[in-house]
């Protein structure tokens, strides 16, 4: 208490000195005032310090795993209809920086000096699947450029070039005009799905990204809410479109491979000592960094004063156990009579040996 009072009368004796003439009490120049005044540039600057990045540039980001807890009033049941309860479900993503010379694909262990890092599921996915738009654009663009100058001639039409891509393996770069494409930008947060629509115009189905069982992956599913806490049967989709299959329920929407967060420049050497200075980073490293819950315990290239450790109890035990929670709603009550039983009994057993102990102690003193 006796902190924050010192505190708030420092905040006060700091804004009394700006605005402060020539003759107030206390002068700007005199020892006081220049040691207030150097305060208050401290924290001024404070706020408006940025955080140190560039080490990010030698680390590659990788999905760990996706996790569900029940969230009270949480955004993916923030449009709940009446009568709905308030409680609903919460997606979170664990990624992790690793040291792109040794990360790996799967789960890493602390030896790899890995951080650990928590974000909303809806803001990972979304800026995953932009990253991973742009580099398909990237790639197909390159493969196009290699069929043009290998074999498709300038007079040659576009069945040449699809014929090309398609024998080196980019049929996803083939466009067709007749096929709609799937917009997944759509579906990153539950909503109503353009399908199943009674005769009121209800939605009776909405789709929305979800956590597998195992949170190895992620998937696109129908709910039959609007917080896409209740899936849909698992024939609903085809059902409504002609037998398609919705795209991202077998296939995971991220993929747990190892992405470098530098930014490559073409015109860069990337051979040179200095490939890490003044290095951009990707938006997907950038973006999700800043926005996380961090644990860097175990970032080798952070001191001790730089490491981020304020959400490693919430990344590595309060998630854990609120996921049990909510995997188990329901299920826990057989647990929790068993419990109750070996108590019951084992308060008995208790209970008699110490009547035994009694009645010995009550005999020693008769005999006495």
């Amino acid at each position: 208490m006796f902190r924050r009072l010192a505190f708030i009368s420092i905040l006060a004796s700091i804004k009394a000195i700006a605005s402060v003439d020539i003759g107030s009490d206390i002068s700007g120049e005199s020892k006081i005032g220049k040691s207030l005044l150097s305060k208050a540039r401290k924290l001024e600057n404070a706020d408006d310090a940025e955080v140190d990045m560039s080490w990010i540039a030698r680390y590659s980001i990788k999905f760990h795993s996706c996790h569900t807890i029940d969230a009270f009033g949480g955004e993916e049941n923030g449009g709940q209809e009446e009568g709905q309860s308030p409680v609903g479900n919460k997606h979170l993503v664990h990624f992790q920086l690793c040291p792109t010379k040794s990360c790996s694909a799967g789960s890493s262990k602390k030896k790899n000096y890995c951080g650990d890092y928590v974000i909303e599921l809806r803001e990972f996915v979304e800026s995953f699947a932009e990253f991973k738009e742009e580099e398909k654009e990237q790639e197909c663009e390159a493969a196009m450029e290699a069929c043009e100058y290998y074999n498709c001639n300038v007079d040659d039409d576009e069945a040449c070039e699809n014929k090309c891509l398609a024998s080196k393996g980019f049929d996803y770069c083939i466009e067709d005009e007749n096929e709609e494409e799937f917009d997944l930008a759509e579906y990153l947060e539950c909503r109503e799905a353009e399908f199943g629509n009674n005769n009121n115009n209800n939605a009776l189905y909405y789709m929305g990204p979800y956590c597998s069982n195992s949170g190895s992956s992620i998937h696109l599913g129908v709910f039959t809410d609007s917080s896409c806490s209740i899936q849909a049967k698992s024939n609903v989709y085809e059902t409504y479109n002609y037998g398609a299959t919705l795209p991202y329920s077998k296939d995971s929407i991220v993929d747990n491979k190892c992405h470098s967060c530098m930014e490559v420049d073409d015109n860069d050497d990337a051979n040179g000592n200095d490939q890490y200075y003044d290095a951009e980073l990707i938006q997907l490293c950038e973006e999700n960094y800043e926005q996380s819950a961090k644990c860097e315990t175990n970032v080798a290239d952070l001191d001790e004063n730089t490491k981020n450790e304020f959400s490693c109890t919430y990344i590595n035990s309060v998630i854990p156990a609120m996921e049990n929670v909510h995997f188990t709603q329901g299920k826990s009550g057989a647990a929790a009579t068993a419990f109750a039983w070996i108590f019951f009994f084992s308060t008995i057993g208790a209970a008699a040996f110490a009547y035994t102990l009694h009645q010995k102690v009550q005999r020693g003193a008769v005999k006495l």
